[in-house]
């Protein structure tokens, strides 16, 4: 039973890893980072709880860092939060 929750955590790292190179741009890196925490508590708390409604762990592994990362992608691109690398509205410019 050990294995299957040692293979269902090294699953998390495998949709990181295969996100950063398929889609480079999906989510930010405060989300991978929030993405793996998530997935392992919840996962080693999914196992300890005996795999509820039947659902393996290894599941919940694979969805927990894309849905944590779906969502810091969803709340990066909020039109409502100001763009960092835009300046400042009415700035000059110093050496004019």
């Amino acid at each position: 039973m050990i294995a299957f929750l040692g293979k269902a955590l090294r699953a998390t790292l495998a949709v990181l890893a295969l996100m950063a190179f398929y889609a480079p741009r999906f989510g930010t890196p405060r989300g991978a980072f929030l993405g793996v925490l998530l997935s392992v508590m919840a996962t080693i708390g999914w196992f300890l709880a005996g795999d509820p409604y039947d659902i393996e762990s290894s599941y919940l592994a694979l969805a927990a860092p894309l849905l944590t990362m779906g969502i810091s992608h969803l709340l990066r691109n909020d039109p409502l939060t100001p763009n960092r690398a835009a300046p400042l509205a009415g700035a000059t410019a110093r050496g004019s």
